[in-house]
């Protein structure tokens, strides 16, 4: 046996040569209803003649299902613009080919490509295993626009109402201002309504796209579109607003949704282990947490740059956040957020940093000193002092080492700077204030 198409044929199987051959290249072109359905209906095959041919709709969306069939006889379902084939009809035969999914409004072409057998009895074929090469909806497909006047003061604007399919993630809402009226589009809560479970399906205004200032925004909707067919698209505020709108309508196709949500707002911390949290800020009110145990985690929210670092004094955790209100863009990475000077000009002590409050510690981070007479070979010493008996906390000696790391001391007394000269010297000081740990 051989085929037209050489030893072995294009169609799965060999067809026997006699008759006359011809080829099929045959397009059918319909419109997608409002529901996304549509109905492609091929010409009867005429009585002499047998139709072996593969179909094909390349443009339909990862959305789409099309169920082919002849009389009363299913051949199969594919999706999306994969191919379904061959497919054998008989004299009298006429396919139609049956689709949901599909966007509404948007015209498809579905083709039959094969040949035709002439007053012959060919070999009997059948579809090939069917290979779905669409294996994951990602992208994303474009529904309608529309022009709104979204009012406010309580009123609630329909937008549109539109078909859902199963596969469907998200409805996404592209808003761009077409001028005339006051407000921004980020000033409304949008909602999707389900025309069968009667749900509403909150939407998201993401925080990457769009601005007050632009007047424009995009819109995430998360739906659950295996129970409703269509869903309903509206618009509230309570704000005296009104204005007009161009709204791109589209569905994202993707297996899964993701939540994306602005930055800000207080953080919740809850504790139901047996380590608490104590919260505080560098004013000294502090969060009531209560303390069962004696190797608590503290947070201290400073002033000086928006810095969050967080310690462990009783363990090794030491972790810092970035400085990001101050827009610094470094972390606070062994602590002292604060600092504070004083000036000298006669030899003992001034006071550096004054006692905390009770319940609290001044945690050092380091110390300088700078003088302001005449280097020489010899050594101007300084001290940095705390304590009712002075203990030293630093020995500085200008100009040799004039700076001093202490690795996070922690002091509840007064902390001086002892000259021993009349040049003026200044004393600085990197410190945090914590409430005082428990240390065993």
């Amino acid at each position: 046996m051989t085929s037209i198409f050489g030893t072995t044929g294009n169609y799965n199987v060999d067809a026997a040569r006699g008759g006359a051959y011809q080829p099929i290249n045959y397009v059918i072109a319909a419109t997608a209803a409002s529901d996304g359905t549509a109905t492609f209906l091929f010409d009867a095959v005429a009585l002499s003649n047998t139709w072996t041919m593969t179909i094909n709709c390349a443009t339909a969306p990862d959305t789409a299902r099309f169920t082919a069939a002849t009389g009363g006889t299913q051949f199969g379902q594919f999706k999306g613009s994969n191919s379904w084939g061959p497919l054998q009809l008989q004299g009298g035969d006429r396919l139609q080919v049956t689709a949901t999914g599909l966007i509404p409004g948007t015209v498809y072409q579905m083709a039959g490509y094969g040949y035709a057998n002439i007053v012959n009895d060919p070999q009997i074929v059948y579809p090939v295993a069917y290979a779905d090469s669409v294996t994951s909806s990602t992208e994303q497909i474009f529904i309608e626009k529309v022009r709104k006047l979204l009012g406010g003061g309580g009123i609630t604007t329909t937008i549109a109402t539109i078909p859902t399919s199963p596969s469907w993630r998200n409805v996404y809402l592209i808003i761009s201002n077409s001028g005339g009226g006051t407000g921004s589009p980020t000033l409304y809560t949008y909602s999707a309504t389900g025309n069968v479970s009667g749900i509403v399906y909150y939407g998201t205004i993401v925080p990457y796209a769009g601005s007050t200032i632009s007047g424009t925004t995009i819109v995430l909707i998360p739906i659950s579109a295996s129970v409703d067919t269509s869903v309903t698209i509206t618009s509230y505020t309570a704000a005296l607003i009104s204005n007009s709108y161009d709204i791109y309508i589209g569905a994202d196709l993707a297996d899964t949704t993701m939540g994306v949500y602005a930055v800000g707002g207080s953080l919740l911390v809850s504790n139901t282990s047996a380590t608490p949290l104590f919260v505080e800020s560098i004013t000294g009110s502090t969060t009531a947490v209560t303390n069962t145990s004696t190797t608590p985690i503290y947070v201290a929210a400073t002033s000086i740059g928006g810095g969050f670092p967080v310690s462990n004094y009783a363990g090794s955790l030491s972790v810092s956040l970035v400085n990001a209100a101050g827009g610094y863009g470094h972390t606070n990475e062994y602590g002292g957020a604060l600092s504070t000077y004083v000036t000298t000009t006669s030899p003992g002590p001034a006071t550096l940093l004054a006692a905390p409050a009770s319940g609290y510690s001044n945690r050092i981070h380091s110390v300088s000193y700078s003088y302001s007479g005449t280097a020489s070979t010899t050594p101007v010493q300084a001290l940095i002092t705390t304590g009712s008996v002075s203990v030293t906390i630093a020995a500085l000696y200008y100009p040799y080492q004039t700076n001093m790391y202490v690795g996070g001391l922690l002091t509840t007394s007064i902390v001086r700077a002892v000259a021993s000269t009349t040049s003026s010297c200044t004393f600085g000081i990197f410190y945090d204030v914590v409430a005082t740990p428990t240390i065993s």
